[in-house]
């Protein structure tokens, strides 16, 4: 079993063992749904460093000097109750590690109009038990709302998601830190301006953080909730009009979130008004458990290769949209690698980018509206494998593993010009092409599989707007997705070594024509490509340690074209290295890891440019410069091409070595690999 296995089910039982006795605690005292115990995300951490005592003898005097101030600090504390709990930390203990993400540049709206803090909570054994807080709506005018979320935590802790709700609607998924024994504080932020509307009135908030504490993993996480409200000059992206909940609560005490495929995420999007312009779904979707590492999952029918036990279900996964049980829409989740991911000692103290912003995927199914305005609309949303989407005639599919922690809503926006509203859907398209092929030679301690993915979907309607003054607007609207995952792996030692490529890539574009001439009024494109390298290796031990080294490549790429015209780059760089160790007596390691960003709008955006790199080097950072030397993403994206195609090839190479084999293999499977080949 590879050493990412073994972190994985040692952490995920020792948790289970705890949840189990805290069930056992608890019943008879409050009723229980089991479902709702969803097995805890993300690697194991370092265990806290023992404090040298304190060998200075105190006189008498310095004793009762000690003692007042003392149960001053306690009485303190009492009265100013938990929200205090992060100032009193940062005072009074050791100084505060400082955990930071390189992102992307936040938006600049000039000054606060107003701002408020929501909530201040420690969340130590909370598991299941989301904290709910009153939100009052200040008196002041806004378009645009930034929340921001500080979190201090000490001694020995797992990272952990976190969810923001505001009036049922789950407007902000993060994550927390591994502390590494070390008081640490993070602060993100996070623009939630399409929900701005659920701003404006009073409301029940709540904040999810489900936590436990055992005499191993110590730290509770002290947060302060903070809201900026800003009222700017831009009225080019206005917010949501109306924002309606995808998933509902069943239970009060639970907030509205499903776990798939163990629930079927099914829902309806009510009857809209006639003069709504435009649809977006926004759908937080993230694998957990044995789904966290998803794309180094190996084929459902190889999960016993070497004879060990490994995730299964293949490596790929795509979001789908059904609505009235019609594909209409594809994308790739997010691929975030979080604190405690792959090599925790690479996250200290610069996070992997996307662990603080775990974002929702943002579709346009705008083309939708005739059936939107006529009725209410089912709607699913369902994780694939990519290979049951493509079954053979006589194949049965295998489906994907549990833990996908997933809600969402809908976002529309309106036109109060509008007096009345008509159209029709013209068609919908959809084509589904998915390879995959895995070998693993007799004897030869060597397993390698290729998976290719390629999705298309299309929808476009005919639409008529008439406006209260008398004019109609005969549009042709559309919308089309390319989503395609290409992965190769390699398993070498009898799975101890392990090679990765991974490149998923997600393009949609948004258009609308004039019905009359087909000429086009504007086309909006958004592509997201979400490259990952690593190469592990297990190093030889003794006992109970776990030994291994990693070498990782990371990106996070996103262009937007206005009308063929690219307006937004930016894409993300990490590079690095580490050794780590898996141990009963504590988990250990350094690393380096160098990230870089790179980020630009040109006309007819307002011209910007910003670069930034930095290093972190043995849990410090070395250093952390802006406008840094520019990153070009066609030369990122050409890195990762030729290192899927060297990996592919070395594959090749090794299956065309087992002669015994050979005809039998270098039939269609080699065509795939050759066809593999053949896309760079």
């Amino acid at each position: 079993m590879g050493v990412i296995r073994k972190a994985s089910l040692a952490r995920e039982w020792a948790i289970w063992n705890q949840l189990m006795i805290h069930k056992k605690q608890r019943l008879g005292q409050e009723p229980i749904d089991d479902r709702m115990f969803i097995v805890p995300e993300k690697e194991g951490d370092c265990q806290a460093p023992d404090r040298p005592e304190d060998k200075a003898s105190f006189s008498v005097l310095q004793k009762t000097l000690w003692a007042v101030q003392t149960s001053t600090l306690i009485l303190l504390l009492y009265l100013w109750g938990p929200h205090f709990l992060p100032t009193f930390h940062s005072e009074v203990q050791e100084a505060v590690s400082e955990v930071i993400e390189v992102g992307f540049p936040k938006p600049d709206f000039g000054d606060p109009v107003f701002e408020q803090n929501i909530l201040n909570h420690t969340f130590g054994n909370s598991w299941g038990h989301p904290i709910e807080a009153h939100y009052t709506v200040p008196n002041v005018s806004f378009n645009r709302v930034v929340v921001s979320l500080d979190t201090w935590v000490d001694g020995v802790q797992y990272d952990r998601l976190a969810h923001l709700y505001v009036r049922g609607v789950e407007v902000w998924r993060t994550s927390t830190i591994e502390p590494h024994g070390k008081l640490s504080h993070t602060h993100a932020e996070k623009d939630v301006s399409t929900y701005a509307k659920l701003f404006e009135e009073d409301a029940m908030i709540v904040f999810q953080l489900d936590n436990l504490l055992t005499p191993r993993l110590t730290g509770a996480f002290n947060i302060s909730l903070n809201v900026k409200y800003y009222d700017t000059g831009d009225r080019l992206r206005p917010p949501a009009d109306k924002i309606y909940p995808l998933v509902k609560k069943k239970i009060d005490s639970r907030p509205p979130l499903l776990t798939l495929p163990d629930n079927t995420f099914d829902a309806v999007i009510p009857q809209l008004s006639y003069n709504t312009t435009k649809v977006v779904l926004d759908l937080f979707v993230s694998g957990n458990a044995d789904e966290e590492f998803w794309y180094s999952n190996v084929l459902e029918e190889y999960r016993n290769v070497f004879h060990k036990s490994y995730p299964g279900h293949g490596p790929c996964r795509v979001v789908n949209v059904f609505v009235d049980g019609i594909r209409v829409l594809t994308a790739d989740p997010f691929v975030v690698v979080y604190t405690g991911g792959i090599s925790p000692a690479l996250w200290h103290p610069i996070v992997s980018t996307g662990a603080f912003d775990v974002r929702a995927l943002r579709l346009d199914i705008t083309p939708l509206l005739p059936i939107l305005w006529n009725q209410s609309t089912q709607v699913a949303i369902d994780v694939s494998n990519c290979v049951d989407d493509d079954l053979k005639f006589g194949e049965t599919p295998n489906g994907i593993g549990s833990n996908w922690i997933a809600s969402g809503s809908v976002a529309t926006w309106e036109d109060s010009t509008i007096l009345a509203s008509r159209g029709k859907i013209l068609s919908f398209e959809n084509k589904t092409s998915v390879s995959a092929f895995a070998f693993s030679p007799p004897a030869a301690g060597l397993y390698s599989q290729i998976v290719d993915a390629k999705y298309t979907n299309k929808v476009n309607s005919s639409i008529i707007y008439t406006y209260k003054n008398g004019t109609e607007k005969d549009l042709i609207l559309e919308v089309s997705s390319k989503t395609k995952q290409s992965n190769v792996q390699l398993l070498a030692g009898f799975g101890e070594d392990e090679s990765l490529v991974f490149i998923p890539e997600t393009d949609i574009t948004s258009s609308v024509k004039d019905a009359a001439t087909n000429a086009t009024i504007w086309s909006l494109e958004k592509k997201v490509t979400q490259p990952l390298i690593y190469k592990l290796k297990a190093k030889p031990t003794f006992g109970q340690d776990v030994d291994f080294s990693v070498n990782i490549t990371k990106a996070f790429g996103e262009k937007v074209a206005l009308n063929g015209i690219t307006v937004i780059k930016g894409v993300s760089h990490e590079n690095g290295t580490s050794n780590y160790t898996l141990s009963p007596k504590g988990n250990h390691g350094e690393g380096v890891i160098e990230h870089k960003v790179n980020f630009t709008m040109s006309e007819p955006l307002p011209e910007f440019n910003y670069s930034r790199q930095a290093l972190a080097d043995h849990g410090e950072i070395v250093y952390d410069t802006i406008d840094a030397e520019d990153l070009i993403w066609e030369d990122v994206m050409h890195l990762f091409e030729k290192e899927g195609l060297d990996l592919a090839q070395y594959a090749a190479q090794e299956i065309s070595k087992d002669r015994d084999t050979e005809k039998e293999f270098f039939g269609p499977p080699m065509r795939l690999v050759n066809n593999y080949l053949a896309d760079f």
